[in-house]
């Protein structure tokens, strides 16, 4: 047993060494959790480590202590740092964490023996785990990396219950210290969920960290839909698939009417704020499928796949309409926002190339400005 605990303190003492190490380059707060999870871990490990000559209370109460703390700290920190985070879910590990503590103490000092401590250490520590597991396993958009992580869990919690079926038949201390396929399998759990249980979180939060970088580069800051690069790629994907499959298009670009007198007069934090909700009323309205970029400023464009001049002009006009008719400031906001849209179709035989759509729509977006504003221009003419 003083191998085991030795090597599981060493093992999680290395494992803080080297989530300080990525820490120093990757800063959030819930890698510190997971650190102080390891290190009360590693406390707890210790003072089992160091139980001789000292009251039985110490190595099994304290140290038990630590040991459901720290599990309970890192458990949280993975879940969070995996986007499962909710007051409620902090809420269960604290006050599930507090009342494991005061159980196991209140059955250490009632004259548990020790298959009964073991026992009910087990159960406690598969509780903690099956949060993580259920997450994991249960999320149906969840990663591979993560789904790994979740079956490296189901593996901990299998062997805890081997562990917990094997102190519930057994009396005798001695057997515990003695090398059986039900101990090692815990133990071997335990030593994998050390070593891997780490890869695995650090290898999320460089997931996490990945996405968001490339969120940052295809999305735009403020409104969340595609930037301009990327609204490209999308496009001309979409421009080579309507040409093959021999379906129409329809591009348009549309500009807020006034958007310099929405900053003047509610100020730039307003603006902002009428085009993020623009957005999200446009995006509402339109298909999964189709491509919505804001190309800088008040300027959006929309690339309608499959859709002929008639029924992306129907589309475009309720949009029009439905911006017209909404507050997307405040209830005193003192005229309504409207929008000005350039249009452009083309049949499957006329397709040709993006900078080409897009000047097309830009003359119309002018025309569209210059004959009073708050309409959709459209022409028919091929391309």
């Amino acid at each position: 047993m003083n191998t085991i605990y030795l090597s599981m303190l060493l093992g999680n003492f290395m494992t803080v060494l080297l989530v300080l190490s990525y820490a120093l380059h990757y800063k959030d707060r819930m890698i510190n959790l997971y650190i102080i999870g390891k290190s009360i871990e590693c406390l707890g490990f210790l003072v089992a480590f160091i139980r001789g000559g000292v009251h039985p209370f110490v190595p099994i109460g304290i140290g038990n202590t630590l040991l459901i703390a720290g599990a309970s700290c890192e458990n949280l920190a993975m879940l969070s740092i995996a986007g499962y985070s909710s007051q409620r879910l902090r809420n269960i590990f604290i006050i599930g964490g507090i009342f494991a503590v005061i159980l196991f103490n209140t059955a250490f000092f009632l004259g548990a023996n020790t298959s009964q401590r073991i026992a009910l250490m087990s159960f406690i520590t598969i509780a903690i785990v099956s949060l993580s597991t259920v997450k994991f396993l249960a999320d149906p958009k969840a990663s591979a990396l993560r789904k790994m992580v979740g079956f490296l869990y189901l593996f901990v919690i299998v062997g805890l219950s081997l562990r917990l079926y094997d102190a519930l038949r057994s009396a005798d201390f001695h057997y515990f210290l003695t090398s059986t396929m039900f101990q090692a399998i815990a133990f071997l759990s335990l030593s994998l969920n050390q070593i891997l249980g780490t890869v695995g979180f650090v290898l999320i939060a460089k997931e996490i960290a990945d996405r968001e970088l490339v969120s940052a580069a295809t999305t735009d800051n403020l409104t969340k839909i595609l930037n301009r690069r990327s609204f490209r790629q999308h496009a001309e994907a979409a421009l080579a698939h309507c040409s093959r499959s021999h379906e129409p298009l329809s591009f348009a670009i549309m500009d807020l009417d006034h958007f310099k007198e929405i900053n003047d007069t509610y100020g730039h934090l307003a603006g902002d704020e009428a085009l993020v909700s623009f957005t999200k009323k446009v995006s509402s309205m339109i298909r999964p499928y189709d491509i919505f970029s804001r190309f800088g400023g008040e300027e959006f464009a929309l690339l309608l796949p499959g859709l002929p001049s008639d029924a992306a002009f129907r589309v475009l006009e309720r949009i029009r309409k439905a911006v017209e008719s909404s507050r997307f400031i405040s209830e005193k906001q003192e005229k309504p926002i409207t929008v000005s849209i350039g249009l452009v179709s083309c049949s499957a035989m006329d397709i040709s190339d993006l900078d080409t759509l897009y000047s097309k729509a830009d003359a119309l977006l002018y025309k569209a400005k210059s004959e009073g504003r708050n309409r959709v221009a459209v022409s028919e003419a091929s391309l």
